[in-house]
């Protein structure tokens, strides 16, 4: 009967998460170039990328964000894995994900690690259609950023796990 307010309100709402993923993106963009112009370890800039791609793994979601540290155990090296568990201040699922992303990082290892996620996104099934993820090609522009990071060529950051820092 109101089929065309239906199709309004879904073209609507692809319309928002297309930028969503739009705006990820562009943060992802400017957070490697932030870090990339730095000439020294910045907190802020190494916050700002970390939260960006924090924010990328959890879009779309349609579980608690909790699961997501089970995700990343599923596609990560045992040793990760024991590394980040041994760690004594960490306690909560967002602590390990937030820890994960640095050492990730720190190894050069996060187009390798989104690739894989990519692959397997669809065996999880907590993540929406409409979920960063999901979509290969914004995946792919996201590793295309990443890939000329300082961590993956150039000069060697840093990035610390504050094993004290609150938001752990």
């Amino acid at each position: 009967m109101f089929s065309y307010l239906m199709s309004d309100d879904y073209d609507e709402t692809n319309s928002r998460k297309s930028q969503e993923k739009e705006e990820l993106l562009i943060s992802l963009k400017s957070a490697c170039s932030s870090v990339r112009n730095c000439l020294e370890i910045n907190e802020v800039y190494d916050d700002r990328l970390c939260c960006v791609l924090e924010d990328i793994l959890t879009h779309g979601l349609t579980q608690d964000k909790d699961i997501l540290w089970d995700l990343l155990k599923a596609v990560s090296h045992n040793s990760l894995i024991n590394y980040l568990e041994d760690m004594e201040n960490l306690m909560s699922p967002a602590g390990y994900v937030r820890s994960w992303i640095r050492v990730s990082l720190n190894d050069g290892a996060m187009c390798s690690a989104l690739h894989i996620l990519t692959q397997e996104v669809s065996d999880f099934e907590c993540y929406g259609d409409d979920a960063f993820l999901v979509d290969t090609e914004k995946t792919e522009e996201a590793m295309d950023h990443l890939h000329v990071h300082p961590v993956n060529r150039g000069p060697r950051f840093t990035y610390v796990i504050n094993e004290n820092d609150s938001r752990i």
